[in-house]
């Protein structure tokens, strides 16, 4: 995807709706519901299940994120005494362009969270519009091209890559697969650069030993 030919669509991209990752206290699901903009939920804690009409459920987990377009009717469904960490990220870019179609084609199937933090994007942007610095509008569009940026590098189901497992493999323990996940994602976003193991499972917080064997019985590389 070449991101010059859609710079227009970019900076005419606008967030539309921000929530920062918070704990869900609430009842085990949520109302029925759909929105005139892409919604991009990403859980850090626990787990929820997406519902759609005539669909099946799709669960997210820690580690993970999903899309959804612009019009999908869905709610989120809780598991009872589970307190999961979710949040939201909204926003609206041109109808009909390139940028909307590779969004609509990267739509509602789980992904790994990319490394750089939303949460952290999210309170940015949330910041930023509450506040109304100097320059705010600049910074909130430079926070929408780093999430559009970052979308936009997430791989196409059937294009050629291998699509990423969703279960545990035997062994692994089952909260360590959205971080395992994240951290594929990265090392083939950046396989060309000069990358420290000791360094890169100290940022998911597991030592060097016990990352490597728990990525290698994962990913079986």
């Amino acid at each position: 995807m070449q991101f010059s030919q859609i710079e227009a669509e970019i900076m005419a991209a606008r967030i539309t709706l921000c929530r920062p990752v918070r704990p869900v206290r609430r009842f085990p699901r949520s109302a029925a519901h759909g929105h005139d903009f892409f919604e991009l939920g990403f859980v850090r804690r626990g787990h929820y299940e997406l519902m759609q009409p005539g669909r099946a459920a799709v669960r997210v987990e820690a580690g993970q994120m999903v899309l959804l377009p612009p019009g999908a009717i869905h709610y989120e469904r809780y598991e009872r005494g589970i307190l999961p960490r979710v949040g939201w990220l909204g926003f609206s870019v041109p109808p009909g362009g390139r940028l909307a179609a590779r969004l609509h084609a990267l739509a509602g199937e789980p992904r790994p969270v990319p490394p750089e933090n939303l949460e952290l994007l999210a309170d940015e942007i949330m910041h930023e519009r509450a506040v109304r610095p100097p320059g705010w509008e600049l910074k909130v569009a430079a926070a929408v091209t780093r999430l559009i940026v970052l979308l936009g590098r997430q791989p196409l189901a059937g294009g050629g890559r291998r699509r990423s497992p969703r279960r545990a493999a035997p062994g692994v323990p089952v909260h360590l697969v959205g971080q395992l996940m994240a951290a594929a994602h990265h090392l083939e976003e950046h396989c060309r650069e000069r990358i420290v193991i000791a360094e890169f499972a100290a940022g998911q917080g597991l030592s060097p030993a016990y990352f490597a064997a728990q990525f290698r019985r994962h990913l079986g590389v």
